[in-house]
């Protein structure tokens, strides 16, 4: 993410960026690009880390939740007040009965300025792209020396490493039904069970 926010910038200062995990099962796509562009509005906006939170439809002790705060002044966008990863039952339930906890997508958004000064600011020297950075460098020499640095970065998740340390950081409130699909039962909710079933039978041959 530290190098492409890197390159994006080099394109276009401006630009402002989504980053979203591979394993999502989004249910309804039409209010989901609504969100999306409600929060690259406020992004465009605000020096600041939009997270897109759900709502809980059960006490799930697999995922990620993330407490809303105050207002942001934008309809549905708060300020976010703790994530938690991962909570027992019985927290889970908590913070589905409180109504203040949503589930972390692991998506969220950000002006691309922005995100590079918090890589920049959170990694070590060595792994800011000081050199890279000077933007003298042609995507060749880019390339050689991402693949030179990569072996020695941390293995550090966006959560722990930006998200749990930026004081910038909002929750906007989507509706666009979603699970993650790294935890297996979540196959067994109707939504994403007939989704899987629709793709394989796609992929069956006749």
């Amino acid at each position: 993410m530290a190098w492409a926010a890197h390159r994006i910038v080099h394109l276009n200062p401006n630009a402002n960026v989504i980053i979203a995990p591979s394993d999502q099962s989004i249910f309804n796509e039409d209010i989901f690009q609504r969100n999306v562009e409600e929060g690259l509005e406020f992004v465009s906006q605000h020096d600041s880390l939009l997270t897109m939170g759900i709502r809980p439809t059960r006490p799930e002790p697999c995922y990620g939740y993330i407490q809303e705060g105050e207002s942001a002044g934008m309809e549905g966008i708060f300020k976010v007040k703790a994530f938690t990863e991962k909570p027992d039952g019985n927290f889970a339930q908590l913070f589905m009965d409180s109504g203040e906890w949503y589930w972390n997508t692991g998506m969220f958004l950000s002006n691309a300025r922005y995100l590079n000064e918090c890589m920049s600011l959170i990694l070590p020297v060595a792994l800011g792209c000081q050199e890279v950075c000077r933007g003298n460098f042609s995507i060749e020499e880019e390339n050689a020396f991402i693949r030179e640095k990569f072996p020695s970065y941390p293995n550090l998740s966006i959560d722990y490493g930006i998200l749990e340390k930026s004081d910038n950081v909002y929750v906007l409130r989507c509706g666009f039904g979603w699970a993650d699909l790294g935890a297996w039962h979540s196959i067994y909710e109707p939504k994403v069970g007939e989704k899987a079933i629709m793709s394989s039978l796609t992929l069956m041959p006749l």
